[in-house]
């Protein structure tokens, strides 16, 4: 016993749980691609026109800056997360085509490499997009911070096409990261994110985390639903715009 003692003297921090809840503050921006640069890469036989496509950017575009940042809510479990914004907190309008379109709920398997993520819908039908992803050959930086009275160390990805800076604590033991940056030796209390595609889109995202919870009520599993190809989803959503038109 009076060894158990001397070791928790020796390492008075204890470790959260590998299992909880992180509440992210994330804030997003975007610039869009060119509308010759949209239209040259719709799958074929889309039925879209350049109108529709045009009214859309001006929307995204349109979004107010209040609306750009919003509450985000990761729970994980060692490898597996569930990402869900907080709903509650946005106003309608923020889908490019308008209505109460619900935003999208990303599941992650950050050991399998691969996210189930339930998209949006214009009615009840869940459409699934399982896509695979790729671990990043994360370059760790000794440097030391705190977030949250958790001691933090710096890493950073840089690509062609891709950026990110993360801010991880070696205390919270989990490898899951937002959206499918994960594969850290702590759990990501901030992120700065900036991507673009080769299209042209041009995205950034800054996580900061505001709370953590410890322990989970139920498993995190995969969302159900009707599974396609994001070509699929693209025409099937096309398809129904133009009947709502």
């Amino acid at each position: 016993m009076r060894y158990l003692i001397l070791l928790f003297a020796l390492f008075p921090s204890t470790l959260f749980a590998q299992e909880g809840t992180v509440e992210y503050s994330v804030t997003f921006d975007m610039e869009m691609p060119s509308m010759e640069a949209i239209m040259a890469n719709l799958p074929p036989d889309m039925p879209l026109d350049s109108a529709m496509i045009l009214q859309s950017m001006q929307r995204i575009s349109n979004v107010p800056e209040q609306f750009r940042t919003i509450p985000m809510r990761m729970e994980f479990s060692g490898h597996k997360s569930l990402m869900t914004p907080d709903l509650s907190s946005l106003s309608t309008g923020m889908s490019p085509f308008g209505g109460d379109m619900p935003l999208q709920l990303a599941y992650i398997d950050h050991m399998e490499g691969t996210t189930i993520t339930r998209m949006p819908s214009f009615d009840e039908t869940a459409y699934l997009i399982s896509q695979k992803i790729k671990p990043l050959d994360w370059s760790l930086i000794d440097t030391d911070s705190t977030i949250l009275d958790y001691p933090v160390k710096k890493a950073e990805f840089s690509s062609d096409t891709l950026n990110v800076i993360a801010w991880y604590s070696p205390e919270i033991p989990s490898m899951v990261g937002p959206m499918q940056f994960g594969g850290l030796p702590g759990l990501p209390l901030l992120m700065k994110i900036n991507m673009e595609s080769p299209e042209g889109l041009a995205m950034s995202y800054n996580f900061v985390a505001l709370r953590l919870e410890e322990g989970l009520e139920k498993k995190i599993t995969p969302p159900e639903g009707t599974l396609v190809t994001p070509e699929e989803y693209l025409k099937i959503m096309s398809e129904k715009l133009n009947a709502l038109r």
